[in-house]
């Protein structure tokens, strides 16, 4: 079937079945509103082709062109984009569904209103692009390249970046979880106001990292690194910090309930009134730290270091502190409350 003949049956409203385009010069090609199955454009120059509005049903486009292609409402299911080129490419509420788009060039490329479910963007190049109001889910990123990215208003599930480049990545408004960052560096990137739930940050660095009011519930940031890190109104409920460094933070107002603190360093932060509250804190360092109105309560603090901390109306209530080493400033904290605590304990007869 030639171009002409190509056009001609997507005008007429055929269905393209079958036939085998790979390596084709279809460049610019009006191709809008076509449906396809089984077909083969692999190799082909679709360099600036109007595929809007197209159905592609198990259609391979490895290592095809297409630059620049308006791909607008196009809905990709069971496709092959594997090195395929998109840079520039228009996407504007396009759909992929259990598609490959392992090590394609996405570069530069604007995800708006875009849905990507149960792909595959391993060593993909993304560097630049922006995903905005867009939906991964079950979509593995590992090994790609996401240097100047951003995504905006972005829902992620279970996605794996592992080995990914982040240089001068940054996110905002973004729901994601399940993600995995173990062992990366994301020194100095902006999450602002993201929900980083169940993530797992192990090992990752995140020095200097700008993270305020994101939330880390259920996360893994064993042995991490947020030291100088922009962490205020930031949430860590039920997170694994053990090892962590959070020294030199700002966390003011941050909330740790039941995270687990074991061993972690926060020297010299900033945690006015932060929320601490039946967290394990053993053998913590708050060192130098500045926790006024911080609240404590029933959490434990066996072996924590408060040397030079600033406690003054900090909360202390039901907290277990055997070997801890306390300032002077614990006289102006509150202790135990008699009444809280007996309602807390209180057991029907």
């Amino acid at each position: 079937m030639t171009r002409d003949e190509l056009e001609r049956a997507i005008r007429g409203g055929e269905i393209i079945r079958g036939q085998d385009f790979a390596g084709a010069k279809l460049a610019g090609a009006a191709l809008g509103g076509g449906v396809f199955e089984q077909v083969s454009f692999a190799g082909a120059d679709l360099t600036g082709a109007d595929l809007r509005e197209g159905v592609f049903n198990t259609v391979r486009f490895e290592n095809a062109s297409l630059e620049r292609a308006r791909l607008g409402h196009a809905l990709f299911s069971r496709c092959d984009l594997s090195a395929a080129r998109l840079a520039a490419a228009e996407l504007l509420r396009a759909q992929f569904l259990d598609t490959r788009l392992t090590g394609a060039v996405l570069a530069g490329v604007q995800f708006e209103y875009t849905v990507l479910n149960r792909c595959n963007l391993e060593k993909a190049d993304l560097s630049a692009t922006k995903l905005h109001k867009t939906i991964l889910t079950d979509t593995p990123v590992a090994g790609a390249k996401l240097d100047g990215a951003s995504f905006s208003n972005t829902l992620l599930m279970n996605g794996d970046f592992t080995g990914s480049s982040f240089k001068g990545f940054s996110a905002q408004l973004v729901f994601l979880e399940g993600g995995k960052f173990a062992g990366l560096d994301l020194s100095g990137l902006s999450f602002a106001a993201c929900q980083l739930r169940k993530c797992d940050f192990t090992g990752a660095k995140l020095r200097k990292a700008m993270l305020e009011k994101t939330g880390f519930m259920e996360s893994k940031l064993r042995g991490a690194d947020l030291s100088g890190a922009r962490l205020a109104n930031t949430v860590f409920s039920g997170a694994d910090l053990e090892g962590a460094d959070l020294s030199g933070c700002d966390l003011a107002q941050a909330h740790f309930q039941q995270a687990r603190l074991v061993r972690a360093k926060l020297d010299k932060s900033k945690l006015e009134m932060a929320q601490l509250t039946d967290a394990d804190c053993t053998a913590a360092s708050f060192k130098g730290c500045e926790m006024s109105y911080t609240d404590f309560s029933r959490s434990v603090l066996d072996g924590a270091d408060f040397s030079d901390a600033n406690l003054f109306r900090a909360r202390l209530h039901a907290v277990r502190d055997q070997a801890t080493r306390w300032p002077a400033s614990k006289n102006l904290a509150s202790g135990t409350d008699p009444d809280q605590f007996a309602a807390e304990n209180w057991r029907p007869a």
